[in-house]
């Protein structure tokens, strides 16, 4: 008689569940008592092992179908031993297969912040458990057997100092005697035993599996709290602690200057032990209530507030008076920091502190005297010339052209050089937005100098006049002035046609300096403008004195010219002036054609602004 198989399992099934349910005994039913008999009696060898092969494809647990084989052999036969391996052998081929495509997939889900730093460590059993699966399978050389000698057993080792590794070692232990009594059996053909074993090893394996993985988390969690280098507390405890302290406290935050340079200069194992070192000395000064590494070289220092300051000078003196490290002693260190009152927004005072501090050669920085809005507003500009630097480095600032009409003549004859910069989102800035903090960043130098040569190549074959704005900031650097000069030196056809525009607040606040420029340039051709004149208070008396060719009516008079009777006032004494010193006037931000006619009327001679043309990456 053939044997239905899948009607056989699905009996099994139905059996291993009622054991599950009840725990006891089950006595089978007498249709499957007479197939189950039927089918040992009459199968071979390949018959048993393609019924093994079977069930294992139908992931029915060994356990369960031993209990219930076992339980019908000894109803039904004195030997059994002989038909159960041959089950065996084709259940536990089938489960090897699916085992180690479970575990190659296993070995890659492990949640924890340092994986990629772990992994391989809370996996070496499994990679040895595959080994031993390979071994069986392919019947080539098993793996280390020795617990002593494989790849965990020597973490184990080394482990040891760091932690309790007496539960992990008895597991591990187990799995290598498991292993070894599991292969002998396998190589006698004793398959039944060699799968209770492997069973029993893969028990031991995910103990020890999570044992490892439990470490590895606790360590991550202790690094939440504190750092791995020093030992010291971090910015998360730090954070945590500063809402239970009283005003009582200050905090002081400092870093190590150029620290970069000794990771550089003598690699980063020396950098480790200068910080280390000055960890060191900050846990031994008595004024240090509590000592925090923040990140890198920055460390935090909750002080008393009684003498405060004394206390920090003190503690930079001692910081700052030893080399580092203390077994070599390479390097001495600086120190900038910021230091303020416990309250609110601590710790982002103290760090505006350090960066402010920084950019203006302050040692010591007390963030106490800084309102919020004034840290909001330098955070604003830091992030501001953040953007630039960027821009600047990816050639993203451009010159604009704007036309600048001849009114006399009714023609284009002149056009304004302006600065414009693309920002990360394509968006261009117009000057008002960037500045007052680009003239503050090292690279105005180099932006004025980009500016001067653009201009020069743009117009060097065009018969328009043009004019570049030039602060007193450019004026007054060395490297500036003489690269100016160098350029209307090399281009003296250009230069002829070039016109230098002045602030009026700034030329007249720096009086002497301005005019010893002017008389320099002039020399070369090169015409001046005095640019939004009328905007502040007019020093007649020093305008007279200087020799201009050009005054620009600042736009905001400009703009209110026909609804306010000071504006219109105001531009026909500045046209006056300008016909008494021999100057031509420049009417800006002539937005439309009212305001046009309205300065034609009072003779200025220039016309500027939206009206004529918007300031554009190319002449129109």
């Amino acid at each position: 008689m053939k044997i239905n198989r899948a009607f056989l399992v699905k009996n099994i099934k139905e059996i291993s569940t009622e054991i599950d349910k009840e725990y006891s005994d089950v006595l089978l039913s007498n249709k499957s008592i007479e197939l189950l008999e039927k089918f040992f009696q009459k199968n071979g060898a390949e018959e048993l092992r393609e019924f093994g092969k079977y069930c294992a494809i139908q992931e029915i647990p060994y356990l369960e179908l031993n209990f219930i084989i076992e339980d019908l052999f000894k109803r039904v036969y004195i030997e059994y031993n002989e038909y159960i391996d041959h089950i065996a052998y084709g259940y536990l081929h089938i489960k090897l297969q699916n085992d180690a495509k479970y575990f190659e997939i296993k070995v890659q889900k492990i949640f924890v912040a340092t994986i990629n730093k772990v992994r391989d460590t809370i996996n070496l059993h499994i990679y040895w458990i595959l080994e031993f699966i390979s071994s069986v399978t392919n019947n080539t050389k098993p793996p280390q057997m020795d617990e002593t000698q494989c790849h965990l057993g020597c973490w184990i080792e080394k482990m040891s100092e760091e932690f309790d590794t007496k539960e992990i070692r008895e597991q591990h232990h187990n799995l290598h005697t498991l292993a070894k009594h599991a292969y002998i059996s396998y190589q006698k053909g004793a398959f039944h035993r060699f799968l209770l074993l492997y069973i029993d090893m893969i028990y031991y394996s995910a103990i020890i599996r999570q044992n490892i993985l439990q470490y590895f988390t606790e360590e991550e969690l202790i690094s939440i709290t504190i750092d791995v280098l020093t030992h010291l507390p971090n910015r998360f405890t730090l954070q945590s602690d500063v809402k239970n302290l009283d005003a009582s406290m200050s905090i002081f935050l400092f870093n190590i200057k150029d620290f970069s340079k000794i990771n550089l200069m003598f690699g980063q194992r020396t950098g480790d032990k200068v910080i280390k070192s000055v960890a060191q000395v900050l846990l031994q000064c008595k004024e240090c209530q509590k000592v925090y590494r923040i990140y890198g070289d920055e460390f935090g220092v909750l002080l008393k507030n009684e003498n405060v300051y004394e206390s920090i000078q003190k503690l930079v003196n001692i910081l700052e008076s030893q080399p580092y490290p203390k077994d070599t002693k390479l390097v001495n260190i600086t120190i900038y920091g910021s230091y303020a009152k416990v309250g609110e927004h601590l710790l982002e005072k103290a760090e505006f502190g350090i960066i402010y501090g920084k950019q203006n050669s302050n040692k010591i920085t007390n963030v106490d005297r800084f309102t919020r809005e004034e840290m909001l507003e330098y955070a604003k500009n830091l992030q501001l010339s953040q953007r630039l630097q960027l821009a600047f480095a990816s050639n993203k600032i451009y010159p604009y052209y704007q036309p600048i009409f001849n009114i006399d003549t009714g023609r284009i004859e002149k056009y304004e050089v302006l600065l414009r910069v693309e920002d990360l989102s394509g968006r261009i800035m117009s000057p008002s937005e960037f500045l007052d903090v680009l003239k503050n960043m090292f690279i105005y130098p180099e932006v004025t100098k980009m500016v001067l040569i653009k201009a020069f190549d743009k117009f060097k074959d065009k018969p328009y006049e043009f004019s570049v704005n030039l602060s007193f900031r450019d004026i007054i650097n060395e490297e500036t002035s003489h690269m100016i000069e160098n350029i209307i030196q090399n281009n003296p056809q250009t230069t002829k046609r070039l016109t230098i525009e002045l602030l009026e607040y700034e030329a007249i606040l720096n009086f002497s300096k301005v005019s010893q420029f002017i008389e320099k340039v002039r020399s070369y051709g090169v015409k001046i403008a005095l640019d939004d004149f009328g905007a502040g208070y007019s020093n007649f008396i020093n305008i007279f004195k200087l020799n201009i060719d050009f005054i620009k009516i600042d736009g905001s008079i400009i703009q209110n010219i026909l609804i306010d009777k000071k504006s219109k006032v105001l531009v026909i004494s500045i046209q006056n002036i300008a016909e008494e010193i021999g100057a031509k006037t420049i009417a800006e931000f002539v937005s439309s054609e009212r305001i046009f006619e309205a300065v034609k009327l009072f003779g200025v001679n220039y016309a500027q602004g939206y009206f004529i043309g918007e300031p554009k990456a190319d002449l129109q």
